[in-house]
């Protein structure tokens, strides 16, 4: 389905054979590709973020561990 649908890029029209790579595509498609890249990159890393500081230092050590998930999960105290 998509080999067979024209690809406009300015006066030209693309046809099916020719591969779509970052060449041939226009640039408001290549904003919209960047844009989503960015969005979820920096969602990544609030999440990243958000989980190393709300869990990160249940177990009282720094960093990210199993210990810290079971004192989350379980309300289990782990001896230190």
């Amino acid at each position: 389905m998509v080999g067979a649908m024209m690809i406009y890029h300015g006066n030209s029209a693309k046809y099916k054979g020719e591969t779509m790579n970052l060449s041939n595509i226009p640039l408001s498609l290549k904003a919209l590709f960047t844009g989503y890249i960015v969005v979820v990159g920096v969602g990544l890393m609030m999440a990243g973020a958000q989980i190393m500081l709300t869990h990160g230092q249940s177990d009282g050590k720094p960093g990210l561990s199993i210990d810290d998930v079971i004192v989350v999960q379980f309300h289990h105290v782990i001896p230190v």
